[in-house]
């Protein structure tokens, strides 16, 4: 049985999630408040969170980005749901970590569908994924699964940036910019070589450690760094 943890301060949303939820067959979990979050996380255990943002205390955007810098918490499923509908809260949700993002007012069905759909996901990445891409800043190597990849210096500092980034979204741009130190139309093209590459070395048939986020960049989802 899947475990949802619902972080919402209007409390008839709550209560609405909450029954529909259960009736579903979910666990739930609710809270008012960011506060204690993490506490919350490590009592309870949840398969993933429906978050609201605008939140007293500590605003949701806050909450998500807290949640992903830990590594214990990263097949924990965030969807968040606001009122807040400009393309950029989105943007900013989804780049911070967020699996998905619904805007308020909701159906219900909807909800479940993607809720379902998030559960699905992580649930797969926890079970199948059996990479481990470790970080070694001391002997400044890579590791997968102990051993040391092989890369070339370009392929060694795509990769270190994208870990230390791991959970974000890391646009093309900031890639080109903090990786190649330039821009132009060939950098463009020898970036896409480079994830091609990576993703070979890595094993990354079904793009499960280096996932594109179409239209905005990259993302690391498979570290112990």
């Amino acid at each position: 049985m899947k475990k949802i943890f619902i972080i919402d301060d209007e409390n008839y949303i709550l209560e609405l999630l909450k029954i529909n939820l259960e009736m579903e067959g979910f666990q739930v979990v609710t809270s008012n408040t960011g506060k204690n979050v993490l506490n919350i996380l490590d009592r309870e255990k949840p398969d993933l969170i429906l978050l609201d943002l605008m939140l007293p205390e500590i605003n949701g955007f806050d909450i998500c980005k807290k949640i992903k810098s830990f590594e214990k918490y990263k097949n924990i499923g965030i969807i968040i749901i606001s009122a807040k509908s400009e393309e950029n809260d989105k943007i900013v949700g989804l780049e911070i970590g967020a699996d998905d993002y619904i805007t308020k007012p909701f159906s219900i069905k909807e909800i479940i569908a993607r809720i379902n759909a998030v559960t699905r996901r992580t649930s797969k990445n926890s079970t199948e994924n059996k990479n481990y891409i470790v970080l070694d800043i001391k002997n400044n190597t890579i590791l997968k699964n102990g051993e040391i990849l092989e890369l070339q210096t370009k392929e060694f500092n795509l990769l270190k940036y994208l870990i230390k980034n791991k959970g974000r979204v890391v646009s093309r741009q900031e890639l080109l910019e903090n990786v190649w130190n330039y821009d132009s139309p060939s950098s463009t093209r020898s970036l896409d070589v480079y994830i091609r590459k990576l993703r070979v070395k890595l094993q990354d048939e079904n793009e499960s450690i280096i996932t594109t986020i179409r239209g905005q960049g990259y993302k690391f989802l498979n570290s112990n760094s």
